[in-house]
């Protein structure tokens, strides 16, 4: 059977939008523009659409297009991670998990999903942005990820572990604590998490409006700035528990309860390998 797409052709196609351009994306891949643009017309001629609108002066990608490289995005990765448990498990490569963690995590999470292993296997961890990890993870590019569950989850990811995180309102010791709450927040600095991220979401729904004096991704950073007198702020009570400088930060009662849910997943495409399958049974997560 002849198909209208193989994986080469889906690889020329990704590097064209990539780079909205096919000189680019011919001077990359080593080849001259002309066989590239051939190559595409012979895909796009065979599948019935046009996958690019062309001008003189720029590259676009069509909706078809769009749709094709949207829907394939896990494709390459999957084929990477067959090749690498080739390696591993018929050539004697050492083994391999790779694991993201959201930025929005703070340090005293670390203990619940990593343990010392005593065989070879290598665990490579990266960060992300909530939106980045579950695009990512989606793709495939990692065996495992751990993040803040969002509002939905992607139907391409397998969820292993769940786990509440209360978080709580943190001030300087230097500030007295509120007599009537909405007055008090008014009043105060606040440091908060970037705009429309999931955290931050969670806590306007539950807190008085207030403006961002700093935002920041890290709650491990918004610890340390609370305790330098910075302003005020709403974090996973597990950082508290790791900051050794407690005497110079005073929890305060907040009216709500601001509550959000961990989650451990992994792509639905990908099958896990007996060493992703080993990391999983270890996290901590309830």
């Amino acid at each position: 059977m002849n198909h209208p797409l193989d994986l080469y052709s889906l690889h020329l196609v990704r590097k064209i939008a990539e780079h909205r351009s096919f000189s680019e994306a011919a001077r990359e891949e080593g080849i001259s523009q002309s066989a590239l643009s051939r190559q595409i017309a012979n895909v796009e001629s065979r599948l019935g659409i046009r996958l690019f609108e062309r001008t003189t002066r720029q590259v676009t990608i069509t909706e078809a297009g769009a749709i094709l490289l949207r829907d394939t995005a896990s494709i390459p990765n999957i084929l990477a991670g067959a090749l690498r448990r080739i390696k591993e498990e018929c050539l004697e490569a050492p083994p391999e998990v790779k694991v993201v963690l959201s930025t929005e995590l703070s340090l005293a999470h670390i203990p619940g999903i990593f343990h010392p292993r005593e065989d070879d296997t290598r665990i490579i961890v990266s960060q992300a942005t909530p939106a980045d990890l579950t695009r990512q993870l989606c793709e495939a590019r990692f065996d495992i990820g751990i993040f803040a569950s969002p509002a939905e989850i992607p139907s391409g990811l397998k969820i292993t572990h769940r786990m509440n995180d209360d978080f709580s309102l943190i001030a300087p010791t230097s500030i007295t604590g509120p007599h009537d709450y909405p007055s008090w927040a008014a009043a105060q600095r606040w440091i908060l998490p970037p705009k429309n991220s999931p955290a931050r979401v969670l806590i306007e729904k539950s807190h008085h409006p207030c403006e961002a004096a700093m935002e920041l991704e890290n709650f491990d950073l918004m610890v340390q700035f609370v305790a330098l007198g910075m302003g005020c702020a709403f974090v996973p009570r597990r950082s508290i528990s790791s900051f050794n400088r407690k005497a110079q930060i005073q929890k305060i009662p907040h009216p709500t309860k601001i509550q959000r849910e961990l989650i451990a997943a992994t792509p639905l495409d990908l099958k896990p390998s007996e060493q992703t399958e080993a990391f999983i049974q270890r996290i901590l997560f309830s």
